[in-house]
C-alpha cells in the first residue's frame, strides 16, 4: 500500500490472516511501522486460521508480540483463551497494558468489551442467520465506522462506548441473515433502520 493512504488515514484495520505467510506479512509489518510513523491507530482483528499458515515460527508468538504495537484488539472466546487464558476483555487488557481497549465475542450469545476503562456485556440480537461468515468481520466494520464518526475522544463517555458496541453487534448480526460475507455486508441504512426496532440488554461483567 502506498504511504500516502497512511498519511490520510485514521485507523490501520489488520487480521492475523495476513501474518500468516510471506509476502503478506513482510507488508503487514510495513503497514504496521507506516501507522506509527503517521499516528494512526491500529486495530487487530486476531482471527485465528490454523490451516493458513506456513510453519514458519510459533504463530500465537508472532501474533502477542504484534499485539503489543495496537491500539485495539477483537477476540473470539476461543481466541481469547488461547492466547490470554481468560474470556474477559479487561484480563486482556490488563496483560497487553498498552492497549486502549479490547473486546471479546461470544458469536450469537453477544461480547464483553472493555474500551478506554468502560467495560460491560452486552447480549446478541436474536436474528435468523443463514450464514455466519463475517460476522466478526462486520463486527469490526461496525465499531471502526463508529470510532470514525464519533471520534476516539467519544470513549470518554461509557454511553457512547455502550452505544457503539451495540452498533457494531447489530452489524454482525445482521451479517448473518443472508449468504456470504462481504454481499451480505449491511448498509448504514440498514443497520440504523434495524436498531429502530431492536434493542439490547446490558449486564455487568462478573
Amino acid at each position: 500500500m502506498p504511504e500516502s493512504l497512511f498519511a490520510e488515514a485514521e485507523f490501520l484495520v489488520l487480521g492475523t490472516l495476513v501474518l500468516s505467510g510471506s509476502p503478506s506479512r513482510e507488508a503487514a509489518l510495513r503497514s504496521l511501522r507506516l501507522a506509527e510513523k503517521h499516528h494512526l491507530k491500529i486495530f487487530l482483528d486476531v482471527n485465528w486460521r490454523p490451516m493458513f499458515w506456513d510453519g514458519e515460527g510459533d504463530p500465537k508468538l508472532l501474533i502477542l508480540e504484534t499485539l503489543k504495537q495496537v491500539d485495539f484488539v477483537k477476540l473470539s472466546q476461543a481466541e481469547s483463551e488461547w492466547l490470554f487464558e481468560t474470556i474477559n476483555p479487561i484480563d486482556v487488557c490488563y496483560q497487553l497494558a498498552t492497549v486502549e481497549g479490547a473486546i471479546v465475542t461470544f458469536g450469537k450469545r453477544g461480547c464483553a468489551y472493555c474500551l478506554s476503562g468502560h467495560s460491560g456485556i452486552l447480549q446478541g440480537f436474536p436474528v435468523n442467520s443463514a450464514d455466519t461468515t463475517g460476522a466478526g468481520d462486520g463486527f469490526v466494520a461496525g465499531l471502526v465506522h463508529q470510532l470514525c464518526q464519533q471520534g476516539i475522544q467519544a470513549l470518554k463517555d461509557p454511553q457512547k462506548v455502550e452505544q457503539m458496541v451495540i452498533y457494531a453487534n447489530a452489524v454482525g448480526a445482521l451479517t448473518t441473515i443472508r449468504p456470504g460475507a462481504i454481499s451480505a455486508q449491511p448498509t448504514a441504512t440498514e443497520v440504523e433502520a434495524f436498531l429502530q426496532n431492536h434493542t439490547q440488554n446490558q449486564t455487568q461483567p462478573s
